[in-house]
C-alpha cells in the first residue's frame, strides 16, 4: 500500500489541475496563475523607471605593447538604449601632460571592428621611445547620463609605455642540459650563455 497516500489532504487531480486557476480553500486564497498575475502587477507598480548611463565593457589598446613608431588605436564596447545618440570619447595624455579627447568612432574605419556594432575605436598617432600614454574613455547618452571606464576616472586610468633605445645585444651560443658535452675549466658541466655587446656603451644585465 502507498503510505504517502493518507498525506495528500483528500485533494484529487482534478484538483491539482483546478489549482492552476482558483483557490482551494484555507489558507490558499489564489490560484497559481491569478497568484503571479498579482504579484507581477504589483512589482511592475513599484518600479521607478530611470535613464540607465552607458555601459562600457571591454576596453583594450593594440598593440598591447607597442614599440616606438607604432600607433596605438583604444577600443571599448558601448551599450545603451539609444545608442546612435551616444557620444563616446577617448581622454588621454602623454608624458603625464595636459588631457586631450578624441572622439571614438563605430564606422569601421577607426580600428573599431565593423561598423555599428557597438565597438567604438579612435586611432592616436605613432608613439616616440620612452613615452608614457595614460587614457581613460567616458560615454555620454542623449539624456545627459555619463559613464567612464575607469569608474573614478581621471583620478584612475589605463596606462601604455613604450620602451627606450634598446641596447644591441646578441646570444652567440647557449649550451642547455649540459650534462656531458663540454666541461669548463674546473671539468664542470655548467649551462651556459654567450651574449655579445654590439654598442659602444656597456650595459647592465643585473636586476
Amino acid at each position: 500500500a502507498d503510505s504517502f497516500r493518507t498525506l495528500d489532504y483528500g485533494y484529487t487531480i482534478a484538483d491539482f489541475h483546478n489549482s492552476y486557476t482558483q483557490p482551494l480553500g484555507g489558507h490558499v486564497t489564489y490560484g497559481l496563475k491569478p497568484y503571479i498575475d498579482v504579484r507581477g502587477a504589483s512589482a511592475l507598480g513599484q518600479l521607478i523607471l530611470q535613464n540607465a548611463v552607458p555601459i562600457i565593457s571591454y576596453p583594450k589598446h593594440l598593440p598591447r605593447y607597442p614599440a616606438p613608431g607604432d600607433a596605438v588605436s583604444m577600443t571599448a564596447l558601448v551599450e545603451d538604449e539609444n545608442i546612435a545618440a551616444a557620444t563616446v570619447m577617448l581622454h588621454y595624455r602623454l608624458n603625464n601632460g595636459s588631457w586631450q579627447s578624441a572622439v571614438m568612432k563605430d564606422d569601421g574605419q577607426s580600428n573599431d571592428g565593423d561598423a555599428g556594432d557597438q565597438y567604438y575605436g579612435a586611432v592616436l598617432p605613432a608613439l616616440g621611445e620612452n613615452q608614457t600614454l595614460d587614457y581613460y574613455i567616458s560615454a555620454n547618452d542623449d539624456q545627459g547620463a555619463v559613464n567612464r571606464t575607469p569608474y573614478d576616472a581621471p583620478a584612475s586610468f589605463y596606462t601604455v609605455t613604450t620602451p627606450g633605445n634598446q641596447p644591441a645585444l646578441f646570444i652567440n651560443e647557449f649550451m642547455a642540459s649540459n650534462s656531458t658535452v663540454i666541461a669548463d675549466p674546473f671539468g664542470e658541466y655548467d649551462d651556459w650563455v654567450e651574449i655579445y655587446n654590439g654598442d659602444a656603451q656597456a650595459v647592465w644585465l643585473g636586476d
